[in-house]
């Protein structure tokens, strides 16, 4: 995942932290920050991928938690995952959200229903043109 989304510093070539997403995290930062839409970015990383996991709940202790605990006690917490089908390597062009692979959409309709917000912008590789707007 690091590798094929270039996720190392600009200047310091170190590597950057990246893993599955956390839904969670996710809904706690609409909740937040009062968001009433989703931008989805790099989704061309998770490409290729036969499964892909959405951290869903947390462990401490054995024993579930709530997302301001697991915060609280990062060292300690497990998360536990949900598994979704991945997605084919995506084509370089797109004229319409249509033409996304129907696992891809999947994905993100499971992270608006999750979220309870529209996912409104999807980018599907590096280039200003790669992106969609449903």
């Amino acid at each position: 995942m690091r590798e094929k989304g270039n996720e190392y510093g600009t200047v310091s070539k170190r590597p950057r932290r990246c893993g599955w997403l956390d839904i969670n995290l996710i809904k706690h930062a609409i909740e937040l920050n009062g968001v009433n839409e989703i931008a989805i970015t790099n989704i061309d990383v998770l490409a290729g991928l036969d499964k892909i996991n959405v951290a869903t709940s947390y462990l401490i202790d054995n024993k579930k938690t709530c997302t301001n605990a697991a915060l609280m006690n990062f060292e300690k917490v497990i998360p536990q995952y949900t598994e979704l089908a991945g997605w084919e390597e995506l084509n370089a062009h797109y004229n319409s959200v249509d033409e996304l692979p129907v696992e891809l959409m999947k994905f993100i309709m499971y992270i608006e229903a999750e979220c309870g917000i529209p996912v409104k912008y999807i980018s599907y590789g590096p280039e200003r043109e790669q992106n969609l707007i449903r």
